[in-house]
Parts: C-alpha cells; sequence; structure tokens
C-alpha cells in the first residue's frame, strides 16, 4: 500500500483538446494541451519527491478542477488532461484507474484557478 499522493497545480484548468490535423497530413496535440500536461506531470514529479514510484495497482484519483471563469468546458475534458498527464509517470497505465471523482468549481467564490489532484490506492479491487 502507498501512501495517498495530493498536490495542487496552480492555472487556469485546461482540458484535453482534439488532435489537430497540420498542413503536411500529421495529426499533432495541440501547444496549449501539451504545455498543461508537461505543468501537471511537472508538479507531480515535485509533489512525489525522489523516492516515487509508479503505482502498478489499482488507483483511485480525485480531482478538484476550481476555474476562476464560468465558461462552458466538459468536466470529461479537464479530466482526460490529467489523466494523459500522469500516464506511466505516477501509475503504469490508466487502465489501473478504478475510480474517479471530479469536481469543477467555476467563477464566483474562487480565488485563484488551480487543479487539486490526489492518487491513492484504490480499495476493495
Amino acid at each position: 500500500m502507498s501512501a495517498p499522493l495530493t498536490f495542487t497545480v496552480p492555472g487556469e484548468p485546461v482540458p484535453k483538446a482534439r488532435p489537430r490535423h497540420g498542413l503536411n497530413g500529421n495529426v499533432y496535440t495541440p501547444r496549449t494541451t501539451r504545455v498543461a500536461e508537461a505543468v501537471i506531470r511537472a508538479r507531480f514529479i515535485q509533489a512525489a519527491g525522489p523516492g516515487r514510484v509508479v503505482r502498478r495497482d489499482p488507483v483511485k484519483l480525485t480531482l478538484g478542477f476550481h476555474c476562476s471563469t464560468v465558461r462552458r468546458v466538459d468536466l470529461d475534458n479537464l479530466a482526460k488532461t490529467v489523466l494523459d498527464a500522469l500516464n506511466a509517470l505516477a501509475y503504469v497505465d490508466d487502465s489501473l484507474i478504478h475510480a474517479l471523482e471530479l469536481r469543477k468549481v467555476l467563477g464566483v467564490g474562487t480565488p485563484r484557478a488551480h487543479t487539486e489532484i490526489t492518487i491513492e490506492d484504490c480499495p476493495n479491487v
């Protein structure tokens, strides 16, 4: 059993954008998504520290998205950015996610935009 890990990613939560097709026919991930995933990975590495272990057993993720605006954004796309960013870093594969708790807070009363992430063992699996 690993201890739960909780960390915060500052900044506006970024939904996973659809892949784009370039002029030469190549498919690429938009820059905003790549940058957001890089920031999430960096914060995870910082929070996990040097003794970080990639989880190989079922995990539960709790994600809280605190947005500074009331713009419409799909909760599942916000989660996808985090899940993909942590794949092969926090857990061997995102197929190990057996429980996922999501929360979105919009605008009013949100002092600073950020994402709260908790990764823990998934009980009763």
